[in-house]
């Protein structure tokens, strides 16, 4: 098997994800276009965004600490039932600003268990194990959207909205009942006893300790090219908000080609996992994420071009915009968690994250105006954010440049 010789807290996660990447990837994709059919204006939309990005930010502060005092596994299950239960029912009935709002911010805390989820699966696994751990987890959730289809050819029928509310109701019992699996299937980290044992004194000082190793990281001439690239490959992904929309109405794209993207995208990734990924085991990290930076930059300026009708322009800028962050992502997410101490891990790791969800509160504001103002303009940044990206990470492809899985390593003595 594909996933065989990983650990068991990997294997089991890998083997249950679908029970939410199926209707999570569906919901996620309609989200927009749902709270659109709901009623919502493209302003409300982006308002909702950025108000859910500065709870997500609140979070974010907090995760690595919460996810220390408390261990992987139990953040894992409060978390995941906070951020995706609740909101996936709430979403369910919204039918009015304050609903989708209250929502979003439920679906913010999910910034907590984004850190305790990817340590609890990758802490007791092997350097090389960790890329493929991530990039699987991501092609089970690229793979359910085979079934996005299924739910395109039910809304044409039934209509958007009853469709949706069904989809998001549905997917809300299937998560639950994915929690409660694989909450009783994996064990605690042996990272994360280390760091429950440890003295850590209150939330704050976690908090502090851990802004405190991320000021050293940013003072480091190696580190500030690996800061730049997690902050506007995140920001490239927070803006990204108009992509169905354009497609529906300015585009005139119908509901089952829509629908029909997402499985091209998953058919790209696992093409990537079975392919490139295996051979790239000694391949310098760096050079991984300078192909899937330029990959993605490639993609969405061919999405700038896509005409009216034209789908192999289209098809072509799906098959880059999915190989390009499939592969950055899963090398450069395996090198933070490599990358940094046991101890430190949790802490330094959420207050980069803490820094990337600062620079992208006002993204979800600023993508709607943007798109407002020339939807180009949007989709433009997008492309902009992934070209930066790759000149930021020049620098690590030097041959005199120490390498980052080394310098990365940051202690708080």
């Amino acid at each position: 098997m594909l996933i065989a010789d990983l650990p068991p807290n990997a294997r089991h996660s890998i083997l249950w994800e679908p029970l939410w990447a199926v209707p999570g990837t569906i919901s996620i994709y309609y989200a927009t276009l749902y709270q659109k059919t709901a009623g919502l204006s493209t302003l409300e939309i982006g308002l909702i965004a950025s108000a859910g990005l500065y709870l997500a930010c609140c979070a974010q502060l907090l995760a690595g600490t919460i996810t220390n005092r408390f261990g992987r596994k139990r953040t894992t299950l409060i978390f995941d039932l906070l951020s995706w239960s609740v909101p996936m029912f709430i979403w369910a009935f919204a039918d009015s600003f304050w609903l989708f709002l209250l929502a979003a911010l439920c679906s913010s805390l999910s910034r907590v268990v984004n850190l305790s989820f990817f340590l609890l699966v990758t802490e007791d696994a092997t350097e090389r194990q960790r890329p493929r751990i991530f990039a699987a987890i991501k092609l089970v959730v690229m793979a359910a959207g085979l079934l996005t289809p299924l739910a395109g050819i039910a809304m044409a029928r039934y209509g958007t909205l009853p469709t949706l509310r069904w989809v998001y109701l549905l997917g809300g019992v299937s998560m639950t009942a994915l929690f409660l699996i694989r909450n009783h299937l994996t064990t605690e980290t042996a990272a994360g006893h280390q760091s429950a044992a440890a003295p850590r004194g209150s939330l704050l000082g976690g908090v502090a300790r851990g802004l405190r190793m991320l000021g050293l990281a940013c003072r480091s001439r190696q580190l500030w090219p690996v800061v730049v690239l997690c902050l506007l490959t995140n920001l490239a992904v927070q803006i990204n908000l108009f992509q169905v929309v354009h497609l529906a109405d300015n585009l005139h794209y119908g509901t089952a080609a829509i629908a029909a993207l997402p499985a091209v995208a998953a058919v790209t990734a696992f093409t990537c996992y079975l392919g490139p990924m295996p051979r790239w085991q000694h391949r310098p990290l760096a050079r991984s994420i300078m192909t899937g930076l330029l990959l993605s930059t490639a993609g969405w300026l061919a999405f700038l071009g896509v005409p009216r009708g034209g789908l192999a322009v289209l098809l072509l800028s799906t098959v880059l915009t999915a190989a390009g962050p499939f592969l950055l992502e899963s090398y450069r997410d395996a090198l933070v968690v490599s990358a940094i101490p046991a101890l430190d891990r949790a802490e330094l790791s959420s207050a980069i994250q803490t820094l990337t969800a600062l620079v992208a509160i006002p993204s979800g504001y600023l993508a709607a105006v943007l798109y407002d103002h020339d939807p180009r303009l949007l989709f433009g940044a997008v492309a902009l954010c992934y070209g930066l990206s790759a000149l930021a990470v020049l620098p690590l492809l030097q041959p005199r440049a120490p390498r980052v899985e080394q310098v990365l390593t940051v202690r708080s003595e």
